[in-house]
């Protein structure tokens, strides 16, 4: 059996779901492609004034930014507030990830000074602000970003183009600012799933990993889990049903409503728009983007009344 969209889809998704991911903004093309869209200067303009202002704003407060035009875009039904969310200037894959780049290029050089519990260069939420040096990396990092995402749309691959970008970004800005690629497991820690250093609070040893612009290595936490409050696999869990569920159930209100395939990101943009009070400082605020949207992607492929099931 092969699953296709209705016909009341933007025709972006008119097809069979075996050829690819959901995508939003472009149709899929050939390699040749790539070098068509990295050779257009606007978009080279774009993706690099969307860098700086991931690291001017910071990676978070980008992120958020992009929650809210999707919020826009899936609720008003225009494909335009999804796709300028996506797009080359406040996608996740050039804005948040060239401010990540941004807050590792910082963080190394004792730039920032945040206050953050953990290394500097983690901070996302922290703004860094109108150095011209940091505004550069993330303009360099917002036109990777493009590139990467580009790459990965025209070649066909099987994966989102946008958070595969994210990655080979992050592993790239961690190589190219002298950080481990997957970080440095404490001499205190029974390899890298184990959480109790951090539930006994435990320090690095001396000379483990490098201090930042706050204090030597030593002060840090032998492990930082990313979210303290949800590293748990069954908070995890819990909290990804209640994101599935509530993803699921704002995809088939919409949907019902008469809105196409913008229904599948709103959740997503709920999603990445309350992490503005994480951003604020308010406690146990979960995130839950990666969560939302392959429940209302799945949502979106399953309902009875937005595809078609035909004979292969």
């Amino acid at each position: 059996m092969v699953v296709e969209f209705g016909t009341e889809f933007v025709p972006e998704l008119l097809g069979t779901i075996d050829l690819g991911p959901m995508q939003a903004g472009y149709d899929t093309g050939d390699p040749g492609e790539v070098v068509d869209q990295l050779t257009r200067a606007e978009l080279l303009i774009a993706a690099a004034a969307g860098g700086a202002f991931g690291a001017a704003l910071g990676a978070l407060p980008a992120f958020i930014f992009t929650g809210f035009l999707v919020i826009a875009g899936a609720f008003g039904n225009a494909g335009f507030g999804v796709g300028t969310g996506f797009g080359p200037v406040f996608g996740p894959h050039i804005s948040f990830a060239a401010g990540a780049a941004a807050a590792a290029y910082a963080g190394s050089r004792g730039k920032m000074e945040s206050g953050f519990a953990y290394h500097n260069g983690k901070d996302i939420g922290f703004a860094l602000g109108s150095r011209p040096d940091i505004l550069a990396v993330g303009a360099i990092f917002g036109i990777l970003g493009l590139g990467f995402e580009q790459a990965s749309r025209q070649l066909q691959l099987p994966v989102d183009p946008i958070p595969l970008s994210i990655c080979i970004s992050a592993i790239l800005h961690r190589a190219v600012f002298g950080y481990s690629i997957i970080g440095t497991v404490s001499q205190k820690a029974n390899g890298f799933f184990d959480m109790g250093p951090f539930e006994r609070e435990e320090t690095r040893a001396e000379g483990e990993v490098p201090g930042d612009g706050d204090g030597p290595g030593e002060e840090r936490l032998a492990v930082e889990p990313w979210l303290g409050e949800m590293y748990k696999w069954s908070h995890v869990a819990a909290i990804g049903l209640v994101a599935g569920g509530v993803a699921s159930y704002v995809a088939f209100r919409l949907v019902d409503s008469g809105v196409g395939v913008n229904a599948a990101f709103a959740a997503f943009g709920i999603s990445a728009a309350s992490l503005v009070f994480l951003n604020l400082g308010v406690a146990r605020i979960p995130v839950t983007h990666h969560m939302t949207l392959p429940a209302a992607t799945a949502f979106m492929a399953t309902h009875e009344e937005t595809i078609v099931m035909s004979p292969k």
